[in-house]
C-alpha cells in the first residue's frame, strides 16, 4: 500500500497546473470577447450619433423649406452653397456637430428638388473598406450613414 502512495506523488500537482492552463485560456477568451462587444458598442453608438445628426439637419431643412437648395454642401466643405443665412448657420452648427460627435466626423447634403440625400462620414478606426462599398472614399473614410429624405 505504501508503495502505491509514494508513486501517486507530484500526480496532484500536474493535474492542479492543467486546470489552472485551461481556466488561463478560458479567462482570455472572455477578455477577447469584452474588447469584441467593447467595440460593436461603440460602433452602435457611431452610428446612432450618425442617424441623429441626419434627422437633425433634415428637421432644419424642413423648417426653412423655401431655401432648401441653398443647403447644399460637400464633403470638406465648412459652407452652404446657397446665400440663404439661416441656412449657411444651419450648416456650419451640423459640421461643428459632426465633427465634435464623431471622430473625424464629416458630412454632405445633396439637394434634387424635394429630395434630399444626407451622408454622414466618420473613422470608426477600422481596416479600409473595399471600392464597391457605399461607404469607400478612396480608403480615407472607414464608416458612414446615408439617407435620403423629402422636405
Amino acid at each position: 500500500m505504501r508503495a502505491n502512495i509514494r508513486a501517486m506523488n507530484g500526480a496532484s500537482l500536474i493535474e492542479v497546473l492543467v486546470t489552472m492552463v485551461i481556466v488561463a485560456i478560458g479567462l482570455l477568451g472572455l477578455a477577447g470577447l469584452q474588447v469584441a462587444n467593447f467595440r460593436n458598442a461603440q460602433d452602435a453608438y457611431y452610428r446612432s450619433q450618425a442617424t441623429f445628426l441626419a434627422n437633425d439637419i433634415l428637421d432644419r431643412m424642413r423648417v426653412n423649406r423655401a431655401a432648401g437648395a441653398d443647403y447644399e454642401v460637400a464633403v470638406g466643405s465648412a459652407v452652404a452653397a446657397g446665400a440663404n443665412a439661416i441656412a449657411v448657420a444651419d450648416v456650419a452648427a451640423w459640421k461643428n456637430a459632426l465633427a465634435s460627435q464623431l471622430p473625424d466626423g464629416e458630412g454632405s447634403l445633396a439637394v434634387a428638388g424635394d429630395l434630399v440625400t444626407v451622408r454622414v462620414e466618420w473613422d470608426d478606426r477600422r481596416p479600409a473598406a473595399a471600392a464597391g462599398d457605399p461607404c469607400y472614399v478612396a480608403g480615407t473614410r472607414m464608416a458612414c450613414f446615408v439617407t435620403e429624405a423629402g422636405l
